[in-house]
């Protein structure tokens, strides 16, 4: 009655009789010993106590679908706390959507995400305080450290971030006259970055650095010089002075995730987590936005996936 505005409405809700929706109330009346309806020439409304009691109906309702949630949880076998470190792409594209997904799939399982740089997340990782570490590599990643797994979650290409000012870049042949921003040493930019120049006679280095891709759209936009950038990190090119290029050839991007190799066979919520995150990078578009200022757009595959 409270959300449908009156007996009719209760009656219509529950397919029943609007009598035996009054008997019901009378019935209910007669148990807490207060009136909870009050019949006016409009029809039956609420009486202080009714509310009252419909607001504590509606707690107690909440509690019970939660209380449920967590029971299939338990039915289900898979409980635990997943903590997850990783860095701005990852957390923005992939873990936090998922995130929204596994709750509502598996919800005993609680995922905790922290930002953080790869360095403190092996420290953090190898002590136990992390579960989880999340990496970006260029095309030929590393093996991972004894003891340790890095299962692959997805591929991304590079692609080409210049100033409109340089004109359209038809092929590598055009990348020669580039002056190339500079990333962190051993970061996956920057090995994407050193691969891609490694053919030409003199690559031109700016004496610009970057470390967020962000603030290396920020500088292409200022003409301090070009760069490559993930497609998950396309969200922050939105200048009209940058020019996104999908150029066959840069390599891609991979994204890993590090955990202890033996921690799966006794974890099953970090089991089910991470085979549950792999099939849902899967169904992640391969999608590259291109063009100054994003003008226009393109869809094209990635290694390792098809198109939707």
């Amino acid at each position: 009655m409270h959300r449908e505005g009156g007996v009719t409405g209760a009656a219509g809700r529950l397919s029943i009789s609007a009598s035996a929706v009054s008997q019901q109330l009378a019935r209910l009346e007669r148990e807490v010993g207060v009136a909870v309806i009050e019949r006016t020439v409009s029809g039956a409304v609420l009486t202080p106590a009714g509310r009252a009691l419909a607001a504590g109906a509606e707690r107690i309702e909440n509690e019970l679908v939660e209380l449920s949630s967590t029971l299939r949880s338990y039915a289900d076998g898979v409980t635990g706390t997943i903590r997850v470190g990783a860095f701005p792409t990852f957390i923005n594209a992939i873990l936090l959507p998922y995130r929204r997904d596994l709750t509502a799939t598996t919800p005993g399982i609680d995922v905790r995400i922290a930002e953080i740089e790869e360095p403190e997340g092996m420290t953090l990782l190898r002590s136990g305080r992390l579960d989880v570490l999340c990496l970006e590599r260029d095309t030929n990643p590393e093996t991972a450290p004894q003891g340790y797994t890095d299962a692959p979650v997805y591929d991304e290409p590079w692609v080409l971030i210049t100033h409109v000012g340089n004109g359209p870049i038809a092929s590598r042949r055009d990348l020669d006259g580039l002056t190339w921003l500079r990333q962190p040493p051993g970061s996956a930019g920057n090995h994407a970055m050193e691969r891609i120049t490694a053919s030409m006679a003199r690559p031109i280095r700016s004496p610009h650095m970057h470390y967020s891709y962000s603030t290396g759209v920020a500088m292409v936009a200022e003409g301090l010089g070009a760069t490559v950038l993930p497609q998950l990190a396309l969200t922050d090119v939105n200048r009209p002075e940058v020019r996104v290029t999908a150029l066959p050839g840069l390599g891609v991007r991979r994204l890993l995730v590090r955990h202890r190799t033996r921690a799966v066979q006794s974890e099953p919520a970090l089991a089910q987590f991470l085979d549950q995150l792999c099939t849902w990078c899967g169904r992640l578009p391969a999608r590259v936005r291109t063009g100054p200022g994003l003008g226009h757009a393109e869809q094209r595959p990635h290694p390792g996936q098809t198109s939707p």
